[in-house]
């Protein structure tokens, strides 16, 4: 192995060099009795020296300052110049196995303050003194920092205490609201861009609109025309389905049209009173308010099968407004099987019916009407048939009435005659 030399500073910052070992020397300050550890000889290859320590011996290198005076060089254990400056005393008279000049070093001083013990000796007890100053430094640093940490925390409390306290003596609102923002307009916000597509859209809408506008209008011509000869003629013959689809959409076109014509009363009256015959209540009324009055399962057939139904009345008005109440109607239905004065009746509640507020009949007037059912009611003994105020129609389709098996009257019968061409 190659002969590595050292170069090392006591902590009183003293310079020593020597040579290194394949283990670890203790070596001892001769001027202040510090211990410097020094390390072993490396395994590595020594790196070439400057030329200039090649080509001069190394105790006779001599470093010149900028100013041209001499600079003595760092002490040598070892070499001849630095005989003079003391020996270092070692532990016992033999050499040091590869010592730090491999050879055995002459004691001149024995109480010597410089001293060289072997790295094995030192080693547990000084390594471990050096690693418990460093852990201690460490510790020290670590209660300093936590130390500093608490006090910026306590100043922080302390800090935002003085300020609540600041806040709370003072009038000031606690949060300040901030200064309204100018409302852009819509226009400005929205892209450019998207209000030409808006705009193109739109007009795309308003021409299919127009479109589909128009072809109606050139359907209605037909529609009137299938109404005249179909609708008209189904409504007669009982076949009340057909008449009510073919009818209202004649009755809807008038409407469109705003047309209000005799052809179109015609249509509209006709529209009207198929809807009432083509909805007719499927059971006797009796029949209904028995179901009705025998719990909540006879309600609830009431409400999914007879509700919004209609029914066909003829029947003498028996009071009037004039009178000092509503209007009222001779029409009873019995409830229950058999006689029973005891038993309450049925009566229809058209007092709010607008049919009759537009008709005004008089007292004793009777009359032919189409209404729907709205509800059932017992008050006062008497079970009140509600009916909706907005769905009285006057019947006047007296072959209609016919093929549903209502008696033709010879008033009736006269009419039908009269409205032949």
């Amino acid at each position: 192995m190659a002969d590595m030399r050292f170069e090392a500073r006591c902590p009183s910052g003293h310079e020593l060099t020597g040579h290194r070992t394949e283990t670890f020397q203790a070596v001892r300050c001769r001027e202040c009795g510090e211990g410097v550890f020094v390390g072993p000889t490396s395994w590595l290859p020594v790196p070439p020296a400057a030329a200039v320590y090649d080509l001069i011996p190394l105790g006779a290198i001599r470093d010149v300052a900028p100013a041209g005076k001499p600079r003595k060089s760092p002490a040598s254990v070892d070499d001849e110049s630095m005989q003079g400056f003391g020996s270092i005393p070692l532990k016992d008279s033999e050499a040091v196995p590869g010592g730090v000049s491999g050879a055995k070093l002459p004691v001149d001083d024995p109480a010597a303050k410089f001293e060289v013990k072997p790295a094995r000796e030192l080693a547990d007890g000084d390594f471990q003194k050096m690693i418990g100053k460093d852990a201690d430094r460490q510790a020290s640093e670590a209660r300093d920092q936590a130390r500093e940490r608490q006090l910026q925390e306590t100043r922080r409390k302390e800090e935002a205490a003085r300020k609540a306290a600041a806040l709370q003596n003072t009038d000031e609102p606690d949060e300040i609201e901030p200064e309204p923002q100018p409302r852009v307009p819509l226009y400005r916000r929205v892209s450019p861009k998207v209000w030409v597509g808006l705009g193109v859209a739109l007009i795309i809408a308003m021409t299919i609109r127009g479109q589909i506008r128009q072809n109606y209008r050139d359907r209605i011509p037909e529609i009137v025309k299938k109404a005249r000869t179909e609708g008209l003629a189904s409504l007669d013959a009982g076949r009340f389905d057909e008449a009510k689809q073919i009818l209202n959409d004649a009755a809807s076109a008038f409407d469109y049209l705003r047309e209000n014509s005799d052809e179109a009363k015609e249509i509209r009256q006709a529209a009207r009173e198929a809807s009432i015959l083509a909805d007719l209540v499927g059971r006797p009324l009796d029949e209904i308010i028995d179901r009705f009055a025998a719990g909540e399962a006879g309600k609830a057939d009431f409400r999914n099968l007879d509700k919004g139904r209609s029914l066909v009345v003829e029947a003498r008005v028996t009071a009037t407004p004039d009178q000092g109440g509503g209007y009222d109607l001779d029409f009873r239905v019995p409830v229950g099987p058999g006689p029973n004065p005891a038993r309450p009746l049925g009566k229809l509640d058209v007092k709010n019916l607008e049919l009759l507020a537009n008709l005004r009949p008089n007292l004793g007037e009777t009359i032919l009407i189409g209404v729907r059912l709205s509800d059932l009611e017992l008050a006062d003994g008497v079970w009140w048939i509600r009916l909706d105020p907005k769905s009285g129609v006057l019947m006047t389709r007296w072959a209609a009435l016919g093929s549903i098996g209502w008696p033709v009257t010879e008033r009736a019968a006269g009419d039908t005659e009269a409205d032949k061409p």
